[in-house]
């Protein structure tokens, strides 16, 4: 309820009608109404039974896309009914909300062609071109430093002084550009950008090999343990800048 666990599944029944040709299910199940408990109510009883009048249901839930794996959540969100706790054979019975089960594997196959019909081909040449101009734009820097003492020697008497701040300025980057922390800084970004074009032509070979008819469960278990990964390395780089933004340049310290 609400996130938290108040109870646990003791039992499941399931139970085929001939007639209907439905397979159902009873859920045996045990729940801690303490959670409900108030100043009013120390045992929390009489506010679990007003919730269920005021439109607290079961419902089932899918925890997980891939396995299908289900629990019992119970939600505030169906007051347009009237009930309470009903008994069978000795056994409180709560008000649910009905749960369609849908096809797990034709909601993954649509999925999947959505993920092959992305251009992954123009995104790894657009990843390549973003290394490419990485490593310019790092060999630029001393360049850039030199140029300016150049125009400073062709410029204007007036300007002199402000040029020379700026000259100045660019010898404590080109500084800053020698310590080990900040020239290690393209070989990391690179490393990253490597690390997702690798991710993405995974992808793009599983789902080459991918067909409607196949078991791919496990294909995309390790796709996404992959792409996982490669997120929690990003975590670390993204927590940095939202800290201190300027940190790339002066450090963390």
């Amino acid at each position: 309820y609400e996130g938290f666990q108040i109870g646990k599944v003791k039992k499941i029944q399931t139970i085929y009608d001939k007639h209907s040709h439905v397979m159902q299910s009873n859920i045996l199940s045990n729940i801690n109404v303490a959670a409900f408990s108030d100043r009013e109510d120390r045992l929390g009883q009489k506010n679990f039974e007003q919730a269920i009048k005021e439109g607290l249901r079961a419902q089932i839930i899918p925890s997980d896309p891939i396995t299908g794996f289900l629990y019992v959540d119970l939600t505030f969100n169906h007051p347009e009914d009237n009930l309470s706790i009903a008994y069978e054979n000795g056994m409180k019975v709560l008000p649910t909300v009905a749960y369609h089960s849908g096809n797990m594997m034709a909601s993954i196959t649509a999925m999947l062609d959505k993920i092959n019909q992305l251009p992954l081909e123009k995104l790894l040449i657009s990843l390549d071109k973003v290394l490419q101009d990485s490593d310019k734009v790092v060999n630029n820097v001393n360049g850039v430093v030199g140029d300016t003492g150049k125009v400073i020697k062709g410029i204007n008497k007036p300007l002199t002084s402000v040029l020379k701040e700026l000259e100045t300025t660019v010898k404590n980057l080109n500084k800053m550009t020698n310590k080990k922390s900040f020239s290690t800084m393209p070989n990391e970004i690179n490393k990253t950008l490597a690390e997702l074009k690798n991710t993405l032509k995974v992808t793009k070979k599983v789902m080459k090999g991918y067909n409607k008819n196949s078991l791919i469960t496990h294909q995309i278990a390790e796709t996404l343990k992959v792409v996982t990964q490669t997120s929690k390395e990003m975590q670390v780089f993204l927590k940095l800048l939202n800290r201190k933004p300027n940190s790339l340049i002066f450090g963390d310290k």
